[in-house]
């Protein structure tokens, strides 16, 4: 069933900055590895490159945007990333992605007069991404 996202879930090293949250992209990905034969054309499935696009009107009020995504940057972390459809429970209707990830390039300031100040993150999935309905 089509819904509208207006209440996703979003969850950064146990912060949940939902409520900063512009836009969410939760993005599964695996290399194509050609597998070419004399006997024909193949393709495989290679190495896992899911990854987190987030759009988060940015705060630097402590305990937000900017405090959560900083540390990670600066200190070259590993986190984990929650991200569900709608605020609710986990379930087969509202699953959760989940992820351990790096943040490798971080935007804290941007915009133009009169704009509002945002930061466009996308988190790469160290390994796998998981889907949890329970």
């Amino acid at each position: 069933m089509a819904f509208v996202l207006k209440d996703a879930f979003v969850e950064v090293d146990g912060v949940d900055l939902s409520c900063h949250v512009a836009s969410v992209e939760v993005m599964l990905s695996k290399a194509e590895v050609e597998a070419n034969t004399m006997c024909g054309q193949a393709t495989l499935a290679g190495i896992e490159q899911s990854a987190f696009t987030i759009t988060f009107l940015q705060s630097f009020a402590v305990g937000e945007v900017d405090d959560t995504l900083y540390p990670i940057f600066l200190n070259e972390e590993e986190v984990t990333i929650n991200v569900r459809p709608h605020q609710t429970a986990v379930s087969t209707s509202n699953p959760q992605y989940s992820g351990s990830v790096k943040l490798f390039e971080y935007t804290p300031l941007a915009g133009a007069v009169n704009e509002r100040s945002e930061t466009s993150v996308t988190f790469p999935v160290q390994g796998s991404m998981s889907r949890a309905t329970a």
